[in-house]
């Protein structure tokens, strides 16, 4: 008899959406984002948020980041040293603190989920200019690349996108953060990759509670066939085991975010942070059931589960 395929989800944290950020959206005149001087003589933007002395930062592709050292912050007439709090290898976003707090810096505000839509218009803010931008999808894969997280892809209204470096953020109408430019290069003219605003969340969340972050493991798994969030198995000593979800419940929403299928369910569980409780909606029979499942963080030997 055929074995079973089956697809495991346990998922890579980011941040509960909330509005647990104690900030605020940018206003005229109030300093938030700064320019990076590295020691090899790169540059890159990094974001004032959630406190002070707190920097959010792209780390650029050609800088090792084994160090904790961080960039040098250029505010107004001064120069502050940093250091690195915290470093996301597959997105390269790190958090930073600075060695005092930066005078007039307001700490921003991150967007709350569900993310932009394709057609939405955000700003695109780099040193003291700005630009339009457009959500043209959010990614999995484009052109021949694959990712490891899902990336917002959104259209620039200046098609070189001279001032789009890593870390420049892009905000909405309301002056929240919904994405930072990466890293990444498209072979298209006029486009740009961002990490979503969700991500973020998380991160800053996860090393303000825990000191690190990283992936949360929830123990279901899900054919790898099919695009159905049904589950097929739900591994014991797990959180799923505990919240009391069962083989053939079919996942409606998580949080109130619906879920159609099994990508829409992984860019979920990628927001959950760990140990804070979710509430997910499921399909059992011919009834709708709801449920409290609280995430863990994965550990090396969970990963595969």
């Amino acid at each position: 008899m055929m074995e079973k395929q089956s697809r495991p989800i346990f998922g890579i944290s980011v941040l509960f959406a909330l509005g647990f950020l104690a900030s605020a959206p940018a206003k005229e005149g109030e300093a938030r984002v700064f320019q990076l001087e590295w020691k090899s003589g790169l540059s890159s933007l990094g974001l004032c948020i959630e406190r002070g002395d707190w920097i959010l930062a792209v780390i650029p592709k050609e800088i090792e980041s084994q160090s904790t050292t961080g960039p040098t912050l250029e505010a107004g007439k001064s120069s502050l040293s940093t250091e690195i709090l915290y470093f996301d290898p597959i997105q390269r976003l790190c958090l930073l603190q600075t060695e005092s707090v930066i005078e007039g810096a307001t700490p921003m505000a991150v967007a709350s989920s569900p993310g932009p839509r394709p057609g939405d218009t955000l700003t695109c803010c780099f040193s003291k200019s700005k630009c339009q931008t457009t959500v043209a999808g959010k990614e999995w894969s484009y052109r021949g690349k694959t990712f490891q997280l899902p990336l917002m892809r959104v259209r620039l209204a200046d098609p070189e996108g001279k001032g789009c470096k890593p870390g420049t953020p892009l905000f909405n109408k309301d002056g929240e953060v919904e994405g930072l430019i990466t890293e990444h290069t498209l072979d298209t003219k006029g486009e740009a990759l961002a990490i979503p605003a969700s991500r973020v969340r998380k991160l800053v969340r996860d090393v303000k509670k825990y000191d690190r972050s990283g992936p949360v493991w929830i123990g279901l798994v899900f054919h790898n066939h099919s695009s159905s969030p049904e589950v097929i198995e739900v591994k014991p000593d797990s959180p799923a085991s505990e919240a009391g979800i069962e083989e053939g419940d079919v996942i409606l929403s998580v949080n109130d975010e619906p879920v159609q299928d099994l990508n829409e369910l992984s860019e979920i569980v990628l927001s959950l942070p760990a140990g804070e409780k979710a509430t997910v909606e499921i399909l059992r029979g011919l009834k709708n059931k709801e449920v409290t499942l609280v995430p863990q963080f994965a550990k090396v030997s969970a990963a595969a589960n």
